[in-house]
Formats: C-alpha cells, structure tokens, sequence
C-alpha cells in the first residue's frame, strides 16, 4: 500500500514538474502583412560582444511562433528576412524588433513587414520607425517600452544632427583647421549626445531593478579609470535585485574585472623611445607639477590625427596646467618621424617599445586608439576615454575649475 502510494505520489510530481517547465515557457508570435512562407525569423541576444540564437523558426501561413525558455528576463531582439529565397547577389533585407523576452505569451503587433525598423537604414534612424511596432508581453517589457517612450526623440535628433556634422565635414574638406559653421553642427550634436546619454542615465538610476536598465549600465561602462572602487562597488549594490538574474551575475564579475583600473590607480611604467632613438620610460616624462594628458596614438591612425588639432588647442590654452605627452604605437619609425613633421606638435613625442604592448593592453586596457589618459601630479590615472571630444571636454573643465 505504500509502495503504490509513494510511487502514485512521484509520478505526480514528475507530472506538476513537467507541466510547469512547459508554463514556464516564452512564446513569440506575430502576423502581419509582408511576411512570407519560408522566411527565416531568428530570436537573438548579444553577449560579450557575440551574437547567440535563442530559437529559430520560418513563417508559415503568414505568421511566426518562436518557442522556448529562458532563466530570467532577457533583452533580445526578433530578426525576421523578408523571403525565404535570395537570388545569388542579392542581400537579406532583414528588419529587426527589440524586446525582453520573459516565459510568457509574446505578441508582436504591426501594421505591415516593410514598417519594422531595419538594421542597416542609412537614411533614418531606427527609433523613427518604432512607434509602427507594438510588443505585449510582461513587466519587464512594460518597463522597456518606457524607456523607449523616454530616450526615443533624443535618439532621433541625436541621429539626425551627428548625420547633418558628418555630412558637412565630407563635403566640405578642412583646409586649415574647422570652418565655423562645421564648429557650429558639431556642437549641436555633441550637446544632442550628451543629452541623451542624460536620459539614458536618470532612466536606470531610476530603474536599477529593470532588465533593461542594467543592459544599458554594462553597455556604457566602455572606459577604464572613471569609476573609483567605491563607486564600482555601488553599482554591484545597486543592481543587486534587478530582475535579468543572469545579467546580473554577468555584470557583477564585469564590474569586479574593472577594479584593476579604478580611477585613482598608480600609473605603471613602461618603456618608451625618444624622438632621438634614446631609451627611457614613461615616468620620466610625467610632470609631478601639472596634470598630465597622455596621448595614444600612430602615424596610421586617422580619427588620430584628426584630434591632434583640439590636443594642439588646449596646450596652447593650459600650458601652464597641463603636461601633454603622445606616445606612438607606431612599428616603422619612419612613419613616426614624417607624422611627427606633419604635424608639428609642440610637446613630448615617445615611441612605445615592442616590449611594452603588453603592459598597454593588460595595465591600461588600450584595446584601440586613439586613447587618451589624464595623470594627477602624483601619478595615478583619474581619466581614460577613446573619445577625443570627451577628453576635450573634460581636460577644459578640470582646468577650468582648476582656475575658480
């Protein structure tokens, strides 16, 4: 009698266990004019920079259901081609629909295929077209859509200003440094990026427990030596109870790994190459007098070259304030010397040893150029970026507050 109990009470809770993994599941569906038989439609997430599948399927009878599972909420997003077949030079024109996807019912409503957002639009913004798009699905999806709601306008001039700067400085070359009316949409789109990444900011400062919000915190964290320990350590607190449970344990060894470079590090020395071939490390070019700008850069290097002139600009305004050092990761010193020339920056120029890349890479984390670091008089790093308007930026408010 107790054996058929038993054996009666296991196989209902293998029966409740099934049952729930099955309700545990997501389902994403949509059906729409434009979608054809045979087309591909592919669940996808980023991760670390790789692209993985979630689920896949094909339209049939002019719909789609995506089906599996997930462990926490995630933010993804639904690829769909708009045929199943391609002639043999002819290019997918896929469209792309962004959302969190949670084990619940998933519904993605449009008007028509040719109106979801593409990937590869060079003649709009994607945001633009979001508001054809409609997903029902959980909370977390709620708290995506008022994200969207808030930043979508300023990622639509922000788009729309940096196109009108670029366009611009393409059709009118510089021929002596920036034309002012080139001055004047760069600062238009600058201010619309800074306004952006504001929103961007006060949404998951207010929203540390959404899922999208921590994706958005992990993806801004690009620089090293910007954030103290302290701060590091917050922001592991912060997002502590945030819904993507997955993300967070991601995020939480992302933000251990950047420890090593919290602002307020000890620089470490290197060595480097004089202009004259003399050997030396970069300590001794360091002022324990001024603030120190630290610019990496080479010969080949175009986006470079091109902020030599706003580098030119503050030395010539703050020399008094700030020591300005480039170093070239140049490997033909020919190459060196004639940019060196061309350029004729008034500071120190060094060339990086063979030997040093690695400390770049491993104590610097100089993964690209051009890169630029500003040093404390006493030697630790309180700055990094790659972006050369940033560093303007703030190397002209250090100093300028430097001044009050």
């Amino acid at each position: 009698m107790k054996t058929g109990i038993t054996m009666f009470a296991v196989v209902a809770l293998s029966l409740c266990a099934t049952m729930q993994m099955h309700a545990q599941q997501f389902s994403i569906s949509g059906k729409f004019p434009g979608l054809k038989n045979g087309a591909a439609v592919e669940l996808e997430v980023e991760s670390h920079g790789n692209t993985m599948s979630l689920a896949r399927t094909k339209v049939v009878n002019g719909a789609f259901k995506l089906v599996g599972q997930v462990k926490s909420p995630t933010v993804a997003r639904v690829r769909i081609n708009d045929k199943a077949v391609y002639a043999h030079d002819e290019e997918p024109r896929d469209r792309m629909v962004n959302l969190v996807v949670e084990n619940v019912p998933i519904v993605i409503e449009v008007a028509a295929f040719d109106s979801i957002p593409s990937d590869n639009d060079q003649e709009r913004p994607t945001a633009e077209l979001e508001k054809n798009v409609h997903v029902k699905g959980g909370p977390e999806q709620v708290n995506f859509q008022i994200w969207r709601d808030i930043v979508r306008q300023a990622e639509i001039a922000a788009w729309y200003s940096e196109q009108a700067w670029l366009v611009d400085a393409y059709d009118n070359p510089k021929k002596g440094g920036e034309s002012a009316a080139e001055n004047n949409l760069k600062a238009v789109a600058l201010k619309d990026k800074d306004e952006l990444k504001r929103l961007n900011r006060n949404f998951i400062e207010a929203h540390p427990y959404a899922a999208i919000a921590l994706k958005l915190q992990q993806e801004g964290m690009t620089e090293v030596f910007v954030n103290t320990r302290e701060e590091l350590q917050e922001l592991i607190e912060r997002f502590k109870n945030n819904a993507d449970r997955e993300g967070y344990v991601r995020f939480k060894n992302f933000v251990q790994s950047l420890m090593k470079y919290a602002k307020g590090t000890a620089v470490v020395d290197f060595d480097v190459s004089e202009a004259d071939g003399k050997k030396s490390t970069l300590k001794n070019f360091l002022s324990d007098s001024k603030y120190n700008v630290v610019d990496f850069w080479a010969s080949w290097c175009g986006p470079c070259r091109v902020a030599i002139p706003g580098i030119k600009a503050l030395y010539a305004k703050w020399k008094d304030k700030i020591n300005v050092v480039s170093i070239s990761l140049d490997r033909n010193a020919a190459d060196w010397h004639k940019a060196m020339k061309e350029e004729g920056m008034p500071w120190k120029q060094l060339l990086v040893s063979p030997m040093a890349m690695c400390t770049l890479k491993d104590d610097y984390r100089v993964l690209g150029i051009p890169e630029l670091l500003v040093v404390t008089p006493d030697g630790k790093i309180i700055y990094a970026t790659g972006d050369p308007d940033d560093a303007h930026n703030f190397i002209e408010k250090m100093c300028a507050e430097g001044n009050k």
